[in-house]
């Protein structure tokens, strides 16, 4: 209940504020002839005191601002009375003296030059920067270069060998020849020649001399085979190797062929994550702020004044 009362006291509250907002002093006015002309009632119950508080306050706060406006009026009107006299006394010593500047000041004048300040850079074009370069690999390798496949040896046998080898003429192929078995010397050319013996006498009676005569002699000899017999003759030789040392080696009856083996390998990197890029701005613009000037005018102020007496005109002399 007192909740509602409250409400409803502040609404009657701005609806009176409202109202007399228009015209103050007729309100004022209306207020007084009120007062005096028609009795005051007697509220009922906590309603009534209520609306008599607020009926004490809106006259209070009207009091106040007539009051205030009042005040202001009077200020303003004594303001321009010193200015009106400052003048005056200004005209008074301009007619006796000549204000001459003594003292000078230099003082901002209009701004030559501006500059902008506080303003927000705004991106206007935008580029994707490091879309589909990779950032993580997955590293593997491959064979390049395989070897061949070779024989493995599983069971071996003990074996000869010859260690040293030697080279014999050996006869390829065979023939009968006449071979003599028994030689004689005959004479091949014959030649005379004279031949002298002394003969000595048998008897006392006959006489010891010299007899010659021509004997056939042998000049040339020659062999002559007188027996004969047949032999088998080598008609055609070969060459042939004899091994003439010998050695015990291993020698292998069974074998195995062994799988390809990797001579050279080949390292190979495969993306499997790509970044999807970044946006970097390319364009901008200066957007807002204020102008500022960074640059004013010399201007050359009288600072302070001083009077000089005016001289007197020729013609009043």
């Amino acid at each position: 209940m007192k909740k509602q009362i409250i409400a409803i006291a502040l609404i009657l509250l701005l609806a009176s504020v409202f109202v007399l907002a228009g015209d103050v002093d007729s309100t004022s006015d209306s207020s007084d002839s009120v007062a005096t002309t028609k009795p005051a009632e007697i509220p009922v119950g906590e309603n009534s005191e209520k609306k008599q508080d607020e009926s004490s306050k809106k006259e209070n706060h009207k009091r106040d601002e007539t009051n205030g406006k009042d005040d202001f009026k009077e200020t303003k009107f004594d303001e321009d009375k010193k200015k009106d006299s400052e003048e005056k006394k200004s005209d008074e010593t301009h007619k006796k003296c000549k204000l001459v500047c003594v003292k000078f000041k230099t003082e901002k004048g209009k701004c030559l030059k501006h500059e902008m300040k506080d303003q927000e850079k705004v991106c206007i074009k935008h580029k994707t920067e490091g879309e589909g370069t990779c950032l993580e690999y997955k590293h593997s390798k491959s064979c390049e270069k395989y070897s061949k496949p070779t024989k493995k040896c599983i069971k071996h046998k003990s074996e000869k060998v010859c260690q040293k080898k030697k080279t014999e003429k050996v006869c390829d192929e065979y023939t009968t020849k006449k071979v003599c078995t028994r030689h004689a010397t005959e004479c091949d050319q014959y030649t005379t020649k004279k031949k002298c013996e002394t003969v000595s006498s048998t008897d006392s009676y006959s006489k010891s001399g010299k007899s010659c005569k021509n004997v056939k002699v042998c000049a040339k000899e020659k062999k002559v085979c007188k027996h004969y017999k047949k032999e088998q003759v080598c008609k055609k030789h070969k060459k042939v190797s004899k091994c003439i040392k010998f050695k015990t080696e291993k020698k292998c009856i069974k074998h195995e062929q062994t799988k390809k083996k990797c001579l050279k390998f080949k390292k190979l990197k495969k993306c499997i994550r790509k970044s999807k890029g970044k946006k970097v701005c390319i364009k901008h613009k200066l957007v807002g702020g204020k102008k500022v000037c960074k640059e004013y005018e010399k201007k050359k102020v009288c600072e302070k004044k001083a009077c000089e007496k005016k001289e007197a005109d020729s013609y009043l002399m």
